[in-house]
């Protein structure tokens, strides 16, 4: 594990190698090195005698200064000019101690020498003290005495190409990044094969390079370059024979190489799962919230929603947390309550040690303390981003809301010193002169025993109010225990009240009763059944026993007799008939007196007796086996019956028991009604409970007693608390490296352990987040919270994460994203996951969060019209807009779009005929709601010159680039595209404002109430990218205002136009027709009037763009007046088509009426109209369909513009209006877009 980190911390620290010479400038004032005239760079003796100057202060160096003088100088000028050998020079300075180092390091000095070149320079600010320097190249050379100088290896510094392809582009340097991106991409990466030894060489195949990705350049050398927006190319190269280390140092490469050894010594789960990605994740359930409550809450004037408080809920569950943050969806809001609730649990610490003293620590002369805590920095936050803004902004929110150490601070902006503020170092100033400071001379007033009175008076409120909401939390764990047991028994998947439920569930008791006693009437009755039959049986049994005692004598007495017969019928034969005399043969005679008797009277009467009983106990035993059948039956029943009573019974007792339960349920849920004075809470979600407003106000009171508890527990302990502080003071300040700080290094986490628990909230940027300042320890403090993580490069997190035990890491990866240098080509890794390139901050800790899918889905910023586009193309629909729309705002909505048509500077990315339209509207605004409404007011720009125009015709507007708006917000939001479909570039502009929906998404989410986007329509719907997409939303939510098609504008209402259409004129007025000075004609006969009064008047232009021809209008009267203003010079000029289509044009004008005017009955009629004009215009007749825009314009100083076909329609709708402007810019567009050799 420890090798596949140290592999990637490699990885990360060879980008940084790279990027600092990709990004870099030197400073000669900080790095020890000479600028020189071109010409020396390729004068061999001129490096030469660099080189050797160079090595003669590196031997002094080491000589001491004690030890040289003249004549040692000169014997090693002597040396280096080869006039003396090495041991001479030995002899003469060196003893025989030192004699064998100052050897190996003049070996060392005089073997090959680095040197670092960066040519060709370029320079701002070139003739001041401290220009900017920017080397085109930085070249890594080798010089040996014997071959020369060699380039080893070299570098394109990003920023220079980027000037020069600002300067191709025609573009700011700052949008050039976007709008270029894939070409200084291939450029760098072919740059990066060149293999040369010639720095001339080099430069002349980056030349060809160039060339080929920057066709359109107006210079086809590097070194052609002279001046863009005040770069110059400056006939010098920047040389250094410094260690590539010491030439540029950035802090993020020297943190990881700390890091890469740190890590093998003692390792970070929380760090290994951030870069190698976390087996154990699992998806994010909202049901691990239940049951759980925190202590602590910033505000009593709201309660968080759901998902931040499920969010707050798991974060004690988890080490790293992954928080998906789209805009408006209350970040800020998420961290304010952690911070409370860290407070709260703190303060719970700090009572649980309140009878331990601290432990003083000897260190040399200075006495420090351990405090109870152990340097654990428990509950310890430092919030950190690149976002200085970010960062910023809520320090500065902490320091305003939270009272803490009230009247501490200085600054009167701030009710207390919660929040140490340690990026930039004037914050890090700011910090120590209002706050650290002033915290150390009050607490040195403080008096001990009113400070132990205090504590414990605020120890007995804190436990006080902790134990009441311990207890109601408890209550509501239990109510929602049995709610969930309730929910689960009966099956409820809508919110029910604990009484319709016990009603229902009583119901249920009821019946079951009734059920039981049925089956017990049933059972009795088929045991009394049983009973007979059983009796019945019993009897045939009987009567079975009795048929076989007959059957058994019968059969005896048959014996006997066929026994007597045998033996009459023996007595009878001769001889034994003499003994017949005999006494007992005359008795058995006397009773047998004949066979036939015995037969007649003994023997036939037994045998038909038997007979009789057999066929009756055949009867008898059928009858038993149809009772004993019967009698199985029963039983069987009888089993039913007895298994449905007891199941019947158990019924019952589990409905006697549901009803307990919601009885239960229904007496907590009275009790909580109570409690939290909701009559239906037994209705509420657990979160709506826990976060009643009891329960809230319990939290805020806690939270505001917590913070009280550490004031008073620091004003007891402020003894050693002071000296930690001091000691922390002069540890971090300039004099740090002082001897006498060295052994405090071993004790700095209780110096910080002491700040966090003055300080409770540290800000810094990433930035700053480096080994100066924060010690490079493990797990030293507790939480680090990122944000903007979308935004940040991957590897930045490293060595913060390194520090922390628990990260939360917030961002959105569709907004902007991370600032790259450095090509594809040269920094590669097989892994694509952890590809710095490829991935960002957010990105990394998607893969290692313990949570997968947690994300703010409640916006609230913007209301819903507003989000639309938003939700819809960047978060699938899966936010929930919970801000109504109103629509009672200028110009009728919350969604405004307006066709504003102008020409795209030609070399600058800006649009006069925008700028003019945001003056208007801006004023327009200030007219409707007040002066006051400016500072409410936005207006950003994907161009940095757009921006500046802004910002000069409207004083006190902010106007920004999309990324300088990031994070931002404003009521209203003015959003000016620039691009006109018409600059040569305008494919790639539109690319960069809408080649993906993330600018886009920054744009909308900036507007609280409404967003008006001005912009060319025309051109936006060519584009068919994500600018199409935003404003087919601003169709189907909003208003389209468009004066060049009116057809294509969405949900204008009549009223509203007037007052929408003041932002295409500043000379807009009321009155109406063609007669007067009026801005607008709105029937078929002004237009036409209008139409021969423009023509009979006009000096110099007439161009006319008319989707239809018709004969009503081109008519002799027209056309006369149309050939007299030929013969006065006139340009008359005429474009019109409709529907176009493949191979159709005037040559074939039977084939052009037949598309053009299909289903119409006037094409006959149109068709001489077309040949009439023709012939009169010639060439400047021009058929360019599709069109859809109708307009005149005259003399290039009035354009008349709206929904009437001006060479069609006559006798038309009188609703059709044309309107005035005299608008520069609009003109100019329309010349160019219409009337030009060139135009579409």
């Amino acid at each position: 594990m420890k090798t596949r980190i140290g592999e990637i911390l490699d990885y990360y620290i060879r980008y940084e190698n790279l990027a600092r010479f990709i990004d870099y400038s030197p400073d000669p004032s900080e790095v020890e090195g000479q600028t020189w005239p071109e010409e020396d760079l390729f004068d061999p003796v001129r490096i030469r005698d660099v080189v050797r100057e160079y090595r003669k202060k590196h031997i002094l160096r080491e000589l001491g200064t004690t030890n040289t003088n003249d004549d040692i100088e000169q014997e090693i000028d002597k040396f280096l000019n080869d006039e003396i050998g090495l041991e001479a020079v030995l002899d003469r300075v060196s003893s025989d101690d030192t004699r064998p180092r100052l050897k190996n390091i003049i070996e060392t000095v005089t073997g090959e020498m680095s040197l670092n070149i960066g040519y060709p320079l370029l320079a701002r600010n070139w003739n001041e003290r401290k220009p900017k320097l920017y080397p085109v190249v930085t070249f890594q050379c080798l010089w040996r005495d014997v071959g020369g100088l060699e380039v080893t290896s070299f570098v394109v510094n990003r920023n220079a190409l980027e000037i020069f392809a600002a300067c191709s582009e025609q573009c700011e340097v700052q949008e050039v990044g976007a709008i270029s991106a894939k070409k200084c991409e291939a450029f760098l990466t072919e740059a990066e094969a060149v293999r040369n030894a010639d720095i001339r060489a080099i430069l002349d195949q980056l030349d060809r390079i160039w060339k080929r990705h920057f066709p359109d350049a107006p210079f086809n050398r590097l070194v052609e370059f002279y001046e863009y927006e005040k770069w110059r190319l400056v006939p010098f190269a920047f040389v250094t024979l410094d260690k590539i280390e010491s030439v540029s140092e950035p802090i993020f490469r020297r943190e990881l190489t700390r890091l890469a050894d740190r890590i093998n010594r003692r390792s970070s789960q929380l760090l290994e799962n951030y870069v190698l990605g976390n087996t154990a994740r699992r998806p994010y359930s909202p049901e691990e919230s239940i049951g759980s409550f925190h202590y602590g809450s910033y505000t009593s004037d709201y309660p968080l929603n759901q998902k931040q408080w499920e969010i707050i809920s798991i974060i004690p569950k988890v080490k790293i947390l992954s928080v998906s943050g789209p805009p408006g969806t209350g970040k800020t809001t998420l961290l304010k309550e952690l911070i409370a609730d860290f407070v709260v649990r703190k303060a719970m610490e700090l009572m649980r040690l309140t009878d331990r003293s601290w432990e003083p620590l000897k260190i040399d002369d200075r006495t420090i303390y351990r405090s109870p805590l152990k340097g654990k920095n428990p509950f310890s936050l430092i919030i950190s981003s690149t976002n200085n803004r970010a960062v910023d902004n809520i320090g500065q929110e902490l320091l305003r809301e939270i009272s803490y150490f009230p009247g501490v601070s200085s600054n009167p902006d701030f009710k207390g010193i919660f929040c140490a503020r340690l990026g930039r170092k004037e914050n890090i100033d700011q910090f120590s002169r209002e706050c650290f400071d002033r915290l150390i001379n009050e607490l040195q007033k403080t008096d001990d025993n009113a400070a132990t009175r205090v504590f414990e008076e605020v120890v007995s409120s804190f436990n006080s109010t902790f134990q009441e909401l311990k207890s109601l939390c408890e209550t509501l764990v239990e109510h929602e225990r049995l709610r969930e047991q309730v929910r689960q028994r009966e099956s409820l998947r809508e919110p029910a009240g604990w009484k319709e439920v016990f009603d229902r569930v009583q119901i249920a008791v009821i019946e079951a009763e009734a059920a039981l006693k049925e089956v017990e009437r049933q059972l009795q009755d088929h045991e009394e059944r049983l009973q007979r039959l059983m009796e019945q049986i019993a009897a045939v049994l009987q009567e079975e026993e009795d048929g076989e005692c007959t059957r058994t004598e019968c059969e005896a007495g048959l014996r006997q007799a066929y026994k007597d017969l045998n033996y009459w019928n023996s007595i009878k034969r001769f001889p034994n008939r003499l003994l017949n005399v005999l006494p007992s043969r005359r008795r058995f005679l006397a009773a047998n007196p004949s066979d036939s008797y015995l037969l007649d009277v003994r023997i036939r009467p037994l045998q038909q007796r038997l007979l009789q009983t057999e066929e009756r106990l055949r009867q008898i035993r059928s009858t038993k086996t149809a009772l004993e059948r019967r009698a199985d039956e029963m039983r069987e029943e009888q089993k039913r019956l007895t298994a449905l009573r007891n199941e019947r019974s158990e019924q019952r007792n589990e409905r006697l028991q549901r009803l307990e339960l919601v009885r239960r349920w229904g007496e907590s849920a009275e009790n909580i009604a109570r409690l939290l004075e909701e009559p239906e809470a037994d209705r509420l979600p657990y979160y709506r409970l826990v976060n009643a407003k009891p329960v809230l106000s319990l939290r805020k009171r806690l939270f505001d007693l917590a913070l009280r508890l550490i004031e008073a527990y620091i004003r007891k302990h402020r003894e050693p608390i002071v000296a930690n502080l001091r000691a922390y003071g002069d540890f971090y300040s300039e004099h740090r490296k002082k001897e006498k700080q060295k052994n405090l290094y071993r004790y700095e986490i209780h110096l910080w352990e002491t700040f966090f628990l003055c300080f409770p909230v540290v800000t810094t940027t990433l930035h700053s987040f480096s080994e100066q300042r924060y010690p490079l320890l493990a797990e030293w403090f507790d939480t680090l919270l990122i944000d903007e993580a979308g935004q940040i490069l991957p590897h930045y997190l490293c060595a913060p994460l390194y520090r922390a035990r628990r990260a939360i890491i917030v961002g959105d990866t569709k907004q902007l994203e991370p600032v790259r240098t450095l090509a594809a080509s040269l920094v590669e890794t097989d892994h694509q996951d952890i590809s710095i390139l490829q991935n960002s901050a957010m990105d990394y800790a998607g893969r290692a969060t313990d949570r997968i899918g947690v994300m703010l889905t409640e916006h609230r910023r913007c209301e819903r019209s507003i989000m639309s586009f938003s939700n819809r193309y960047v978060y699938e629909e899966k936010l929930e807009l919970v801000k109504p729309d109103r629509h009672d705002k200028l110009f009728g909505a919350n969604l405004v779009a307006f066709d504003i048509r102008g020409l795209k500077d030609a070399s600058k990315h800006h649009n006069h005929a925008e700028v003019s339209a945001c003056k208007r509207i801006v004023r327009m605004l200030a007219d409707r709601y007040g002066p006051d409404i400016i500072k409410d007011i936005g207006i950003i720009t994907p161009f940095a010159h757009q921006k500046k125009l802004l910002e000069k015709v409207c004083p006190g507007v902010e106007a920004g680039t999309v990324h300088t708006f990031q994070g931002r917000e404003k009521k209203i939001i003015l959003f000016s595209s620039v691009i006109d479909g018409r600059h040569a570039k305008n494919r790639s502009l539109a690319d960069f404002v809408g080649g993906s929906p993330y600018l886009l998404n920054v744009a909308f989410s900036r507007a609280k109430e409404q967003l008006i986007w001005v912009g060319n329509v025309e051109a936006i719907e060519k584009s068919d990218n994500y600018l199409a997409k935003a404003l087919g939303e601003i169709r189907r939510h909003g208003v389209l205002y468009s004066l060049y098609s009116p057809e294509q504008e969405a949900n204008v209402r009549p009223e509203q136009r007037a007052e929408a259409y003041r932002v295409y004129d500043d000379e807009w007025q009321t009155e109406s027709g063609p007669d007067t000075d009026a801005p607008f004609v709105h029937s078929a006969e002004q237009h036409y009037r209008l139409l021969l009064q423009t023509l009979e008047n006009s000096r110099r232009f007439v161009g006319i763009v008319s989707p239809w021809i018709g004969a009503a209008v081109v008519d002799d009267r027209l056309l006369s007046v149309l050939k007299a203003a030929k013969m006065r010079g006139v340009d008359v000029r005429v474009v019109f088509g409709y529907r176009g289509g493949q191979g159709i044009s005037l040559e074939n004008l039977r084939r052009l009426i037949e598309v053009e005017y299909e289903g119409r009955t006037d094409g006959e009629n149109a068709e001489q109209a077309i040949q009439a004009l023709r012939d009169c215009l010639g060439h400047a007749l021009r058929y360019r369909p599709p069109l859809h825009v109708k307009l005149m314009l005259v003399d290039s100083q009035v354009l008349w513009i709206g929904s009437h076909n001006w060479l069609s329609n006559r006798y038309g709708k009188s609703d059709e209006i044309s309107y005035r402007i005299r608008d520069k810019d609009a003109i100019e567009y329309v010349k160019s877009r219409y009337f030009s050799d060139d135009a579409d």
